[in-house]
């Protein structure tokens, strides 16, 4: 048997719905994430800007489920129903959804991208730039080397 808990943090007014196989460690792993900055997420950075230490906040259990083995199926559609009816996504500090329908996904996925690339335009439009002049100046050099190569005479 495995127990599977889905837990909120909850910084101001904003919450932040997860879920875990094992609480203790699942808590020690977001006081490193969030000592070390290394994840810049909604929750971490919601955080820092309150002020607040780790050790402030509030970690309560919503739900605990006993199952018979380990299932991420029914761990992220269960999250999900939590994120969902807190709506942490769009009014909380989740960066995503964890699991979406079937009939969802290809929605989803769409509007994913189009986040996605709006976000990197810049950044990708760089990389572009940077990958033709790399092969202009490549065009520029094996031009310059058939020139070097005269013909007998």
């Amino acid at each position: 048997m495995v127990k599977l808990t889905i837990y909120k943090i909850q910084v101001g007014k904003l919450i932040y719905i997860g879920s875990t196989w094992d609480l203790g460690n699942c808590i020690i792993n977001h006081s490193k994430r969030y000592t070390n900055k290394i994840n810049p997420s909604k929750l971490y950075q919601e955080i820092q800007d309150a002020d607040l230490e780790f050790d402030d906040l509030i970690i309560k259990p919503l739900k605990q489920i006993r199952l018979k083995k380990l299932c991420d199926e029914t761990r992220y559609k269960t999250q999900q129903s939590f994120i969902d009816k807190y709506n942490s996504v769009n009014n909380g500090l989740n960066d995503r959804n964890v699991y979406i329908s079937e009939n969802n996904k290809k929605s989803c996925n769409c509007n994913y991208s189009k986040k996605y690339y709006c976000k990197k335009k810049k950044d990708i439009s760089i990389k572009a730039k940077a990958k033709y002049q790399e092969k202009k100046i490549f065009k520029i050099w094996e031009n310059y080397d058939n020139l070097l190569h005269f013909p007998n005479m």
